[in-house]
C-alpha cells in the first residue's frame, strides 16, 4: 500500500517552481540594460541549467530550458513580465518523471 504524500511535500513541489521562476525573473531584473545585452544570456543560461538540476530534470530538456531562459534574460524590455514564474512552474507540473500527480 502506498502512502498518501505529505501535506508539505504537495506544497513544496509546489511553491519550489514558483520560487525558481520568481528568482529568474530577478534576475532578469537585475541584468536590465547594458547588462543584460552583455551578460544576461550567461547568467540566465547558468542560473536555469543549475535550478533545471535540482529539479531533477533531463539534461536535454535542462540544456534547452536553459538557452531559453539565457535569451529570455538577454532581451530588452522583458523585466516587467513574470514570464519565467509561469514557465518554470507549467515545466515541473508537466514533468515526466512527476510520480506524484
Amino acid at each position: 500500500m502506498v502512502d498518501a504524500p505529505k501535506p508539505q511535500n504537495r506544497f513544496w513541489k509546489i511553491l519550489a517552481p514558483v520560487l525558481a521562476g520568481v528568482c529568474l525573473d530577478l534576475l532578469d531584473f537585475v541584468t536590465a540594460g547594458p547588462l543584460g545585452l552583455s551578460a544576461g544570456f550567461i547568467l540566465g543560461f547558468l542560473v536555469t541549467f543549475i535550478l533545471g538540476r535540482l529539479f531533477k530534470l533531463s539534461n536535454k530538456r535542462c540544456f534547452w530550458l536553459s538557452v531559453a531562459a539565457g535569451v529570455y534574460c538577454m532581451l530588452p524590455f522583458t523585466e516587467v513580465f513574470p514570464c519565467a514564474t509561469i514557465f518554470m512552474t507549467l515545466v515541473k507540473l508537466l514533468s515526466e518523471d512527476d510520480q506524484s500527480a
